[in-house]
């Protein structure tokens, strides 16, 4: 399970790197290593880059979680041009 399909499960919910490696350990999905914690860290970072929907909270300790409520301009901006693919 990638660690948008553990955001996408609970929109209620914030989810940190460790909770999602610790569920993926759990489900023996990867292995209980801090090289496999630091790859979450790594692809959840990325999700938040790519996807608009995912949105993030800087405490103390990162988090996030989906947002399917998120505006339909951010989504049609999120192929990366800067336009909506109705302006090009």
């Amino acid at each position: 399970m990638s660690p948008q399909n553990y955001l996408q499960s609970d929109a209620t919910r914030y989810w940190t790197a460790r909770e999602v490696w610790e569920e993926q350990v759990k489900l023996s999905w990867t292995e209980p290593t801090e090289d496999a914690r630091a790859a979450v860290r790594v692809a959840l970072r990325r999700l938040r880059k790519r996807e608009p929907r995912v949105q993030f909270l800087d405490g103390p300790t990162y988090a996030y979680r989906w947002d399917a409520r998120a505006s339909t301009d951010a989504l049609a901006l999120s192929n990366g041009s800067g336009q909506r693919e109705s302006e090009k």
